[in-house]
């Protein structure tokens, strides 16, 4: 029998790395929550998305930390962040040796029969429901899909051109100009495509002394624990008006979504997070952990039954996706954050704070040599699909104002360099 080859011997590394992060960091997780890494015509069934791997290589290369929730898409499944930041740091240098030497972490030795995209979870969904109707219509392979957290993916986006690298990466934020420049520095020439944007809004019933919140108010109300006197302490607040005499005489009640929902996860990054990072004392804390003793009611996914729960609670405060609320709430007020109500014309200006824009980075070496790549941005960004009756806007997409979109579409065509 010949003997083995460096070569072979650093491929065999590799995937041992891949197999232990599974096992170390999903494996336990399974039981509690099954969340796909990899979507595609092909890749239907739980798998450890091997990108996800090689994106911890590179941020750690470049000196950044990373978390098990950058590993797996923004999603940790319950493992303790520190514990997993510490895996997927070690496991990232077996994935280094590999890199260093050339040795593809997957089999990609020749061109990709299906487009390759990266995204985090708000853009995950609408990119597979893009993906989908892309594949139907072309005749061509479902691209693959792989949620991967915006650090990770916009890592793996500017690492390179060919095969081995995203055609396209999806974000919850611009590029940065570091990111742009490694990408430079790789060969990668980048289009920017402003796909609409996520949005949270809270609700409430009509009546005397309606509210008008900021984001600091909400988290004192809802956070588990809120600094008194310069320490953390269980959250003491009954009523709004415990928080500022300015608000009125009511008892909080908050009805929203269960942990590991989309909506959850954007309350928290979007509403909870950016008031939480104002408090010294909560700093390295989880932003996303809410009181338990009633005040906060956590309720099903479903939207329409925090609806149906809101009319029977005449005192008490939903938590809605700005386009479930517009389309399904009539006969409730909206809540003004910062003193700014949400609407279409507010979170396209950004005057309204709950709210982030979405992108699409796409390759522009890989327009024509990848088939389909600009077919599929034109599903994208369609009227059928982004639009304000579109497919992607009931996944909870904020379509852009008319006069931006058509930017958008006419963009997606050209693909202009940023």
């Amino acid at each position: 029998m010949p003997a083995a080859t460096p070569m072979a011997l650093l491929a065999t590394l590799a995937m041992s790395s891949r197999i232990l992060l599974w096992l170390c960091i999903a494996g336990p997780s399974c039981a509690r929550r099954v969340y796909p890494l990899q979507y595609g015509r092909r890749a239907r069934r739980l798998q450890p998305g091997w990108r996800n791997l090689r994106a911890s290589a590179l941020a750690c290369k470049a000196g950044r930390s990373f978390t098990a929730d950058d590993c797996l898409g923004g999603h940790s499944m319950g493992r303790d962040r520190r514990s997993g930041s510490r895996w997927c740091q070690a496991l990232a240098g077996l994935v280094l040796l590999s890199l260093a030497a050339g040795t593809p972490l997957a089999a990609q030795g020749g061109p990709r029969e299906s487009i390759s995209v990266v995204g985090p979870a708000a853009v995950f969904p609408l990119a597979v429901a893009a993906g989908e109707r892309f594949a139907v219509k072309a005749e061509q392979e479902m691209p693959v899909v792989e949620p991967v957290g915006t650090e990770a993916g916009l890592a793996l986006f500017c690492a390179g051109n060919g095969p081995r690298h995203p055609d396209v990466a999806g974000a919850e934020r611009r590029l940065g100009r570091a990111e742009l420049a490694v990408g430079a520095r790789n060969g990668v020439g980048v289009s920017e495509l402003l796909i609409g944007f996520q949005a949270v809004a809270l609700a409430q019933n009509p009546g005397p002394a309606p509210l008008f919140l900021t984001r600091r108010q909400l988290f004192l109300a809802l956070a588990s624990e809120v600094p008194v006197d310069g320490r953390l302490v269980a959250n003491p607040y009954r009523l709004w008006s415990d928080i500022d005499f300015a608000l009125p005489v009511k008892p909080i009640e908050v009805l929203g979504p269960p942990p590991g929902s989309p909506l959850r996860d954007a309350f928290v990054a979007l509403m909870m997070a950016p008031a939480a990072a104002e408090f010294p004392a909560l700093r390295d804390r989880e932003a996303g952990a809410l009181r338990t003793d009633g005040r906060f009611v956590e309720l099903a996914e479903d939207e329409g039954d925090t609806g149906r729960q809101l009319a029977r609670r005449p005192d008490a405060v939903g938590i809605f996706s700005f386009n479930h609320l517009a389309v399904h709430g009539g006969g409730l007020l909206s809540v003004p954050i910062e003193g700014v109500a949400p609407s279409l014309v507010s979170i396209a200006d950004g005057s309204y704070g709950p709210a982030r824009p979405l992108y699409l980075y796409v390759k522009r070496a890989h327009a024509e040599a990848v088939a389909g790549l600009k077919d599929y941005l034109d599903e994208f960004l369609g009227d059928a699909a982004a639009g304000p009756a579109g497919y992607l806007t009931a996944r909870g997409l904020v379509p852009l104002l008319p006069a931006e979109a058509a930017t958008q579409r006419a963009a997606a065509r050209s693909l202009p360099p940023l």
